[in-house]
């Protein structure tokens, strides 16, 4: 159970003053006993002294009975009890008591520090007079040493008497200032607690969500600007709350209106957020808090899940999940260890894909027939004509070679993009393939008077490969070269990179323009159109190229410019 913090104050604070007044109490009593014991002790020490100026030629003489009687006729009058002690002793004169009767005061206290040559002083029960009584010896000397000792002693009742009424009147000192002090310590304490218990009862409002609790401390200390402290931090949590509430109210406005699924999971797979969309896909209500594989049970998408969190970094990849579609993008955040997924459907548009891939192999498939019939024809037309009309005859002959070209293209490319990975798994010599597909454009080089560098790495390990695609491949790519390339250089390079092995075909012709380096990929895309028509080309070549690279787990980038050539690098895993 928890104290409240006044009488943690309060409660210090009353146990130091009373601690302090018991202390007080304690010392000053001491002190004024001390104090009144020393004072007691001159006074009878002056009596004493008096006394010696009469007692000593008494004592010199053996005038005992005078001397009696003069003790005890002093002591009487002055309400002082004296004795006389010989040093050895004896006892001389008493003036309460006959001294024949009285026993050997040799080792009393007093008498023994007397007779050493100090003034004795003790306090202690008597028992001849059956009373506690204070006790002053003092030394006699007559000649050498000391010869008698006089002892002085008043009864302590009378010191008692004196010592309570001073202990009285010091208790009611210090009671008076345990008070006092007490009220002090407690409108201290109060003043310190009750704004703390103000301030206290505003935080809990304002952690209940009330945000326009207000204190007022009619204060001009610490207490006062803490207040006004605490006004301003409300003012500004409550900014800070509303900016917050409508950040995260237009943030789940944003999300349900996504399209795309989203989630974002913990560390260990948890769902921490979501949007309608993934609700959608995952088919449940219930879904924040729950692990990933407890809302969508595929193996595949747990395992794409895990992957990612295991090697804390994101993926893509295509999952087909209840019938659909889905485009899975994985962002890994290192700063907070968690992953964020989208799930984008493309169930319609891999249907429209597969319907625009089959509808252009069934067309290609279907023109391929007539055109051969129509190349076919022209060929026996081109025997029987005469020369003017040969000139026609040749033109639709070139455009029929163009469209059986594009035609076989299409059908390749097609069956590229049916395939999800290479035809016939081989061990590929590249050198070997890239001498082989040179001799095929050696004649058209000679012709147009190109300069043709080679230049192979003789240490290259062979790769796994289909080799008809690799061929095609670089058949492509070295064709391009020759077609764009009027005079120059065209220079071909293989080489061991750290990635695999890099195969690169560069050549000095008019190069592409960098606003068209980005779709050079594209099928049918060419950049001089007219160009590529007179040459003969389809505008598939580097889409196929770019298919049989992918297919291979391979790369491929471009460097050009307009007028300075081109560079097209492939690099392929070994």
């Amino acid at each position: 159970m928890k104290k409240p913090i006044f009488w943690k104050i309060f409660g210090s604070q009353l146990l130091i003053i009373l601690l302090m007044s018991a202390l007080i109490l304690i010392l000053s009593f001491h002190s004024i006993r001390s104090f009144h014991q020393d004072t007691l002790q001159r006074n009878l020490e002056r009596v004493g002294e008096s006394l010696k100026i009469s007692i000593v030629p008494m004592l010199a003489e053996g005038k005992i009975d005078e001397l009696d009687e003069l003790i005890k006729t002093t002591g009487k009058r002055i309400q002082v009890r004296i004795t006389v002690i010989r040093n050895n002793g004896e006892v001389l004169a008493d003036s309460a008591e006959d001294p024949i009767v009285m026993e050997d005061h040799q080792f009393r206290p007093e008498i023994l520090r007397a007779l050493g040559g100090e003034v004795g002083r003790s306090f202690r029960f008597s028992r001849t007079v059956q009373k506690k009584m204070f006790y002053v010896g003092i030394p006699v000397m007559r000649g050498e040493g000391v010869s008698e000792v006089m002892r002085l002693s008043v009864y302590a009742d009378d010191m008692q008497g004196l010592l309570s009424t001073i202990r009285s009147d010091i208790a009611v000192i210090v009671g008076v200032m345990v008070l006092l002090s007490m009220a002090a310590v407690l409108i201290l304490s109060r003043s310190i607690s009750r704004p703390i218990h103000v301030l206290t009862e505003a935080s809990r409002r304002i952690a209940a969500g009330d945000f326009e609790s207000k204190v007022f401390l009619s204060r001009k200390d610490e207490m006062g600007e803490l207040a006004e402290s605490y006004n301003f931090m409300t003012e500004h949590i409550s900014r800070l709350f509303s900016d917050l509430t409508r950040q995260h109210d237009e943030l789940n406005t944003v999300l349900d209106a996504m399209l795309e699924g989203l989630v974002v999971l913990d560390a260990q797979g948890r769902i921490r957020l979501h949007n309608r969309s993934f609700k959608m896909i995952a088919q449940h209500d219930d879904i924040t808090g729950k692990f990933h594989w407890e809302i969508i049970r595929d193996q595949k998408f747990d395992g794409f899940i895990k992957g990612m969190l295991q090697k804390k970094r994101g993926a893509v990849e295509e999952l087909e999940l209840s019938g659909k579609t889905y485009q899975c993008n994985g962002i890994f955040l290192s700063t907070r260890d968690e992953l964020v997924l989208t799930m984008s459907d493309m169930t319609e548009t891999r249907k429209l894909e597969r319907i625009k891939k089959n509808f252009v192999s069934n067309v290609s498939h279907e023109l391929r027939t007539p055109l051969t019939s129509i190349k076919g024809f022209i060929e026996t037309l081109e025997d029987d004509r005469s020369a003017d009309h040969r000139d026609y005859i040749g033109i639709i002959k070139r455009n029929t070679d163009r469209l059986i070209a594009i035609v076989n293209d299409l059908l390749t490319l097609s069956e590229l993009e049916n395939q999800k990975t290479t035809g016939s798994q081989a061990d590929v010599d590249l050198k070997r393939l890239l001498l082989d597909v040179i001799d095929l454009f050696a004649p058209l080089i000679e012709n147009k008077g190109i300069e043709l560098n080679l230049s192979t790495d003789p240490r290259l390990p062979t790769i796994k490969g289909d080799v008809l695609e690799l061929e095609q491949m670089l058949s492509n790519l070295i064709d391009n070269a020759v077609k764009y390339t009027e005079k120059g250089v065209i220079s071909l390079t293989l080489s061991r990179v750290e990635k695999g092995i890099s195969i690169k075909v560069s050549d000095t012709g008019i190069g592409i323009p960098e606003k068209d380096l980005d779709r050079i990929f594209e099928r049918f895309y060419v950049v001089n159109k007219s160009r590529s028509r007179k040459s003969g080309g389809t505008g598939l070549g580097l889409s196929i190229v770019k298919h049989i690279v992918q297919r291979h787990r391979g790369e491929i980038t471009v460097e050009s410019a307009a007028g300075k050539g081109t560079l097209f690098t492939v690099v392929l895993p070994v």
